[in-house]
């Protein structure tokens, strides 16, 4: 088995996903480097630097134990007051999310969270208790962070709360009945 999915299998699943999920964060917020979870050695692996101008609106990573619609475990943007450190498991409140749809991969769902135990954003309950200009950088990242490469990403909209869930639900469920057919 590689070591990565190894210890992501012991994250701690939600017992109430519309409470909390489990996070890794790959990511902390205001990097320019692009890194991602080595599923055979359990190490982050850098793909790239964003352009000089650019970096993360927010720390960012991943749900355990889900599967989006890429085959990928389904990305989460994680609010706190402190950039989180890459590798953390987090418990996140899940607040809502977007879709953004890349040239090269076509149609990705982002949810957005807060970190449980962080006081600075436990009144965020909804995606439109988001502040106006975080929502408005989050938007101008995702159509610019792969502009370098060549790759056009256009940014198609906010889901609410109620949205979102769906959606994590439809995750879980996804990575359950995979689990279930091995």
């Amino acid at each position: 088995m590689k070591l990565g999915r190894r210890w992501l299998k012991k994250v701690a699943p939600s017992d109430r996903p519309e409470v909390w999920v489990p996070v890794i964060v790959e990511i902390a917020r205001g990097s320019r480097m692009k890194y991602a979870l080595d599923m055979a050695t359990g190490q982050l692996t850098m793909h790239r630097a964003l352009p000089r101008d650019l970096g993360y609106p927010t720390s960012y990573g991943f749900v355990a134990h889900t599967t989006g619609d890429d085959g990928m475990e389904i990305d989460m943007l994680i609010l706190a007051a402190e950039p989180l450190l890459p590798l953390t498991i987090v418990k996140v409140r899940t607040i809502g999310g977007c879709t953004v749809e890349d040239s090269g991969k076509g149609r990705e769902d982002k949810l957005v969270g807060v970190a449980l135990g962080d006081p600075s954003v436990a009144d965020l309950d909804d995606i439109a208790d988001l502040p106006v200009e975080l929502a408005r950088r989050i938007e101008e990242f995702f159509t610019t962070y792969k502009r370098d490469e060549g790759v056009t990403v256009e940014f198609r909209g906010w889901m609410n709360r109620a949205d979102a869930l769906r959606r994590l639900a439809s995750a879980l469920e996804a990575k359950a009945k995979a689990k279930r057919k091995k």
